[in-house]
């Protein structure tokens, strides 16, 4: 397995392996890698030639300053991880590197998604998405990216930009990989007491208990009842939304849940000060 701080080199590596046939897969992550970027990585290999992962903890795409100061670290476990899964190469850049002297950031035209969930409450979150893997695109040669479905609504915002900018490029999504009580993985677990932990284990439960009680017709009280009892366990719920994984529209009271439409349960929670999110599809 190879490392690259700088684009350029990696991108010469890239496009001789192309020049030699290979297709390329791409996994783009912020490190403190856990299953879910794992599965992600063993996707790519099993999909692609020959597969690059970045670590890069993009600071365009954090609303809280904190938030950023506070992300995990573990480049060297991080490293070791991606040697064992059979990954290429690693690309380890600065910010200047991803972004140098004289960029500006682009305004990326993202639409709805940006004024539910997510981009309702983390403004300015998914430009700062769209910019670095814009810049992730444009510089390193690739074939396929691989992203997780934990993250959603991000996934459409790849997909958004992708259109946007007319890359060559499929994006594959890959399923939420979970704990063994439900929790999807992502690094943000490791900040989590045990006693967080045990009630964050109840985010997924929650969805699907409204899932199983779902009929053909929604009914806005199965929200209500689940925000209730995650608010009577010391969570703090910041949205929790039934919404078609297509238009992202909102389900409304009485909305007829055909089968055929792709409806998602989308929430998002603090505990122990940790911000959580998940979705779940409602037909499966």
């Amino acid at each position: 397995m190879i490392t690259h701080t700088r684009n350029q080199e990696l991108a010469e590596q890239l496009y001789n392996w192309q020049d030699q046939g290979n297709s390329i897969g791409f996994v783009p992550t912020m490190g403190a890698l856990h299953r879910g970027h794992a599965s992600l990585c063993t996707k790519a290999c099993s999909t692609t030639d020959r597969v690059v992962v970045s670590i890069f903890v993009n600071p365009s795409q954090f609303t809280d300053k904190h938030d950023l100061e506070k992300y995990p670290r573990t480049i060297d476990q991080d490293l070791d991880t991606l040697s064992s899964l059979g990954v290429d190469a690693v690309y380890l850049p600065d910010a200047d590197d991803v972004y140098p002297v004289g960029y500006t950031q682009p305004v990326y035209a993202l639409g709805p998604l940006e004024q539910v969930m997510e981009g309702l409450h983390r403004p300015g979150h998914f430009q700062g998405v769209a910019a670095v893997l814009d810049r992730f695109f444009k510089i390193l040669p690739m074939d396929v990216a691989f992203f997780g479905e934990k993250d959603f609504q991000q996934l459409a915002v790849v997909r958004k930009l992708v259109e946007l900018k007319g890359y060559q490029l499929a994006v594959m999504a890959c399923p939420t990989m979970r704990e063994e009580c439900g929790l999807a993985m992502s690094s943000r677990n490791n900040r989590l007491s045990l006693q967080g932990k045990q009630k964050a284990c109840m985010i997924h439960q929650g969805l699907l208990d409204i899932k199983d009680q779902t009929a053909d017709i929604f009914e806005a009280e199965l929200i209500v009842q689940t925000i209730k009892k995650w608010t009577a366990l010391g969570m703090d719920v910041e949205y929790l939304e039934l919404t078609n994984g297509s238009t992202f529209q909102a389900a409304q009271p009485g909305t007829s849940l055909l089968l055929e439409d792709p409806w998602r349960l989308f929430a998002a929670v603090h505990i122990d000060g940790v911000r959580l999110i998940d979705n779940l599809a409602l037909r499966s």
